[in-house]
C-alpha cells in the first residue's frame, strides 16, 4: 500500500489577490464566502448621500453615459438588479429605470432604526433641528461627524435621528451616511 504524497504548494501573494479579484468581477467571491455584493445585499435599496441631494439616473454603467436630466433624490426607494462598474442597474416605483454609482445607494429602507452616522459636515458639526425644515431652530443643538444614530424617519429632505444618548432631532439629509 503506497502512503499519500503530502506537498506543500505555495501561492504568491499577488497570485491570491489576482484570484480574488477576478472572483470579484465574476460574482464568484460571494458564492464561495456566502457574501453579497454591497449595493445588492438586499434589493430594496435607497438613494443616499449625495451632497446636491440629487444623483444622476443614467442610460449606461458610466459616468460619461447620457443621463438625459433624468435624477433621483435622496431618499427615494429602488430595487436594485444589476451591479457593473461601480454602478447599480435600478429601479424606481413609478417605472423609472436607470443606472447609479454605487456609492450613492444605501441598503434597505433609509427608516425604521436603521444604522448610520454624520459624516460631510465642512464645519464638523450638524444641526440638529426640532422639525424637518432649515427654518426650524436647532437650540443650538449639534452632532459631530462620524456621531452613531439610528435614522427613525424621513420628510421634506431630512432624516429623523437619534444617539446613543438619546438626542433626537432632523439632520439634513445629505449629512446621514449609511
Amino acid at each position: 500500500m503506497q502512503s499519500p504524497i503530502h506537498a506543500t504548494v505555495k501561492i504568491s501573494p499577488h497570485r491570491i489577490f489576482k484570484l480574488v479579484n477576478l472572483m470579484v468581477v465574476f460574482g464568484l467571491l460571494g458564492q464561495v464566502f456566502e457574501l453579497q455584493s454591497p449595493a445588492l445585499g438586499q434589493n430594496a435599496l435607497t438613494v443616499c448621500g449625495a451632497e446636491t441631494g440629487r444623483v444622476y439616473l443614467r442610460n449606461r454603467p458610466s459616468n460619461a453615459s447620457q443621463n438625459a436630466n433624468r435624477t433621483l433624490r435622496n431618499g427615494t426607494p429602488v430595487q436594485g438588479y444589476e451591479y457593473r462598474n461601480g454602478f447599480v442597474f435600478v429601479e424606481t416605483a413609478n417605472g423609472s429605470s436607470g443606472w447609479v454609482t454605487e456609492r450613492y445607494l444605501c441598503g434597505g429602507s433609509p427608516v425604521g432604526g436603521s444604522p448610520a452616522y454624520i459624516c460631510g459636515a465642512e464645519t464638523g458639526r450638524v444641526y440638529l433641528r426640532a422639525r424637518p425644515s432649515n427654518a426650524s431652530q436647532n437650540a443650538n443643538r449639534t452632532l459631530s461627524n462620524g456621531t452613531a444614530v439610528s435614522t427613525e424617519g424621513y420628510s421634506n429632505g431630512f432624516f429623523l435621528v437619534e444617539t446613543m444618548n438619546g438626542m433626537r432631532g432632523w439632520v439634513t439629509e445629505r449629512y446621514v451616511c449609511p
